[in-house]
């Protein structure tokens, strides 16, 4: 599903959370390559959260373990085999 269909249906929260920054993008791709835009672009409009409650999107930025996608000063690997996958 694209980004544009999935706006379609989803209603972006009026004041989303731990949005990443410039800097932030650009020190997580620093570790873990050039991320997709409409993941990028999905954070920035939603911020960290999840998808009715059962889909969540992993967040560089956010300081829950659970829902980092850079934990600590590691990579999390799941989630970067994940995104090489896509590439």
């Amino acid at each position: 599903m694209s980004l544009n269909a999935l706006l379609s249906i989803l209603i972006p929260p009026q004041n989303p959370a731990e949005i990443p920054t410039l800097d932030d993008w650009i020190n997580v791709e620093r570790r873990v390559g050039r991320l997709p835009n409409d993941y990028r672009t999905y954070l920035e409009r939603f911020g960290t959260g999840t998808i009715d409650r059962f889909l969540w999107v992993l967040n560089p930025v956010s300081p829950n373990p659970p829902s980092q996608l850079v934990p600590g000063k590691g990579t999390n690997p799941q989630c970067v085999k994940g995104i090489e996958r896509r590439r």
